[in-house]
């Protein structure tokens, strides 16, 4: 799997166009946002071709259930890691997502946050994704 990719999203951002190959989006939610706007987000995930959601943060559970209603007539997987370090969904992204229609071809982590930690995150995921299984 290439690098992910880092988008830094505030909440009420507008999320970029990410690219119709499917992929998987590790949303990494520091702070509690809009049920509306999230559900905007994930209606935009879902239509820039991401097949599977992995949530971590500020209700996760309801980014996870936001992204099923988004689905539409794609089948989209979801998953929530609730009380787990930010390393475990990480390395849950790298080496536990499988789609049973598609080929997952890449990586994006949204970051929604109101200050983008792009490096920070980077070197947090690249030191998960190495591990064999997180010593968590």
């Amino acid at each position: 799997m290439p690098a992910p990719l880092y988008v830094h999203l505030p909440s009420g951002g507008t999320l970029p166009a990410l690219g119709p190959a499917p992929f998987i989006a590790l949303v990494i939610a520091d702070n509690v946002v809009m049920d509306d706007w999230r559900d905007d987000v994930c209606e935009r995930l879902a239509g820039s071709g991401c097949r599977y959601l992995v949530a971590w943060g500020q209700d996760c559970v309801g980014w996870a259930h936001a992204m099923g209603k988004s689905a539409g007539e794609n089948m989209i997987v979801t998953a929530a890691v609730e009380d787990e370090p930010l390393a475990e969904a990480m390395w849950f992204a790298v080496h536990e997502t499988h789609h049973p229609a598609v080929t997952l071809e890449g990586l994006v982590i949204v970051h929604v946050t109101p200050r983008a930690r792009r490096d920070e995150i980077h070197f947090q995921f690249h030191s998960a994704a190495m591990r064999e299984k997180p010593g968590i």
